[in-house]
C-alpha cells in the first residue's frame, strides 16, 4: 500500500460529518484508491445496509 490513511470526521450533530465522509470516499474512488466503509450494526437510523446522510446520499458499508 502506498501511504494508507485513517481519517476521522468529528463534530456536533448536523455539522456535515457524513457529507464530508461521503465526499472523501467519492474523491478517493475517483483517484482509483480502495475504500472500505464500516458502520456498527446498531446504527440503523436511515439504513441498515448503507452509511447515509440526512438528505439521503448513501454508500454501502461493511457492517460490524
Amino acid at each position: 500500500m502506498n501511504n494508507p490513511q485513517f481519517v476521522i470526521f468529528t463534530g456536533p450533530m448536523f455539522s456535515a460529518k457524513t457529507t464530508g465522509l461521503l465526499s472523501a470516499i467519492d474523491r478517493y474512488k475517483y483517484q482509483g484508491k480502495k475504500v472500505v466503509v464500516f458502520k456498527p450494526r446498531f446504527d440503523d437510523r436511515y439504513s441498515q445496509e448503507d452509511v447515509s446522510t440526512h438528505s439521503g446520499w448513501k454508500v454501502p458499508n461493511q457492517a460490524l
